[in-house]
C-alpha cells in the first residue's frame, strides 16, 4: 500500500485530470481536487493497517475493542474537522481524515498488544523496510522528475497526463522491486526464490 500511496500523491494532478477535468470542471478545479487527494491518500493507510487489526481482535473473539476504537475515530473525526476545516477549509477535512485513520491504526496497535498478542517483530522490520523503500522510491522519482523537465503539475492535457502516469508509474515500479531486493524484503525474496526455481525447472 505505501508504494500506490506514493504514486497517488506525485500522480495527483495527471490522475485527477483525466478522471474529472472536462466541461464545467476547469483546471483549477482539477488543482483543488488533488491536493484534497493527498490527505485522502494517506488516510488508506490508516484503514487498510486497521482492517487488519480488526480481524486480529476477531481472532481473539474480541468484537468490542474494535467497535470502541471505531467509535472514538468518528468522534474524533468529526472534532477535527471541525477544527482543521476552520483553519485551513476543505483541504483541513482531508487531513482530520488522515490523522484520524492514523490514530485508529496506533490505538488498535496499542491495545493489541496490551492483550499480550504482541504483533510479530519480523513483520513490523519487514513494513519498516516496505516504508523506507516507498519513501526513497518518492525521492528519487520526484529527482527524475526535476532532472528530465517532466511537468506533471500543469494543464497538458489528456494525452500527455497519461504518458507522463505510465513512465512514471514504470520508472516507480523499477525502483521499488530494486530497493525491495536491496533491503531483502520477504515477500520479494520469497519470490525471486519462486522464479528463480521456475526457471531451473524449465
Amino acid at each position: 500500500i505505501f508504494p500506490v500511496i506514493s504514486l497517488v500523491i506525485i500522480l495527483r494532478v495527471p490522475i485527477i485530470s483525466i478522471i474529472y477535468q472536462r466541461g464545467a470542471f476547469s483546471f483549477n478545479d482539477t488543482m483543488l481536487t488533488s491536493t484534497l487527494l493527498i490527505g485522502l491518500a494517506i488516510s488508506v493507510l490508516g484503514m487498510s493497517y486497521r482492517a487488519l487489526f480488526n480481524k486480529a481482535f476477531y481472532s481473539i473473539e474480541d468484537v468490542k475493542t474494535p467497535m470502541l476504537v471505531g467509535l472514538i475515530t468518528v468522534i474524533a473525526n468529526i472534532i477535527l474537522s471541525i477544527i482543521l476545516s476552520k483553519l485551513f477549509g476543505l483541504v483541513g477535512i482531508t487531513a482530520s481524515t488522515a490523522l484520524s485513520s492514523i490514530i485508529s491504526m496506533l490505538m488498535l496497535i496499542i491495545l493489541l498488544n496490551k492483550k499480550k498478542h504482541y504483533i510479530d517483530s519480523g513483520m513490523i522490520i519487514n513494513n519498516f523496510k516496505i516504508l523506507f523503500s516507498s519513501i526513497v522510491m518518492t525521492v528519487i522519482l520526484l529527482i527524475i522528475i526535476r532532472i528530465l523537465g517532466i511537468d506533471i503539475y500543469s494543464n497538458n492535457g489528456l494525452f500527455n497526463h497519461s504518458i507522463n502516469i505510465v513512465i512514471i508509474s514504470f520508472l516507480g515500479i523499477i525502483i521499488y522491486g530494486i530497493l525491495l531486493l536491496a533491503l531483502r524484503v520477504e515477500g520479494i525474496i520469497h519470490l525471486k526464490s519462486f522464479f528463480q526455481r521456475r526457471s531451473k525447472n524449465v
